[in-house]
């Protein structure tokens, strides 16, 4: 009785196929949607986190330098800061610049090393905090603010900003 049954069977027909395959198309699309929005809110996620670690690596690097700082140069301005610093025990002459939306690190004049890229302050160092309206260190700063905002490639919610009131200890 089943094998005759089986043998009855005519099969699918191409409109059952068809109306079975615009139901599947129907029901896909709305996954397949909701998979590309969450892939790139993840993607933005990922873009975040990976400039604010590099942000905070770089405010990290500049605060203890700044920390153990000797002199200012007072040629020193809002998009540079020279100065003569302890770097592991050692004196060295440090000199943060941003240029070109990146800020960059230069060590007893040698080559300038890239600390974050894709900056949109036009102004990262201010000598007189809380006010700001020095352009130039004062002879002998007490405080450095520090204060950088970048913008990721992928997130479009503006800019990180990080900022600081690093003391300085030696002078």
């Amino acid at each position: 009785m089943i094998g005759r049954k089986l043998r009855d069977e005519d099969g699918v027909g191409v409109i059952e196929l068809l109306v079975a395959t615009v139901i599947f198309i129907i029901l896909l699309l709305p996954v397949l949607s909701l998979l590309d929005s969450g892939t790139k809110t993840e993607r933005a996620n990922q873009a975040r986190h990976d400039a604010l670690v590099d942000l905070r690596e770089a405010m990290t690097r500049i605060t203890k330098d700044v920390r153990q700082a000797l002199s200012i140069d007072p040629a020193s301005d809002r998009t540079k800061l020279d100065m003569e610093t302890i770097v592991a025990g050692v004196e060295h002459r440090v000199v943060y610049q941003l240029t070109g939306g990146t800020v960059t690190r230069a060590v007893d004049g040698g080559g300038a090393a890239p600390l974050a890229e894709k900056v949109t302050s036009t102004q990262i160092f201010c000598y007189d905090p809380p006010d700001c309206l020095l352009t130039a260190p004062p002879e002998a700063p007490s405080a450095i603010r520090v204060d950088i905002a970048l913008e990721p490639e992928v997130f479009s919610g503006g800019p990180i900003n990080l900022a600081t009131d690093v003391e300085l200890r030696n002078i």
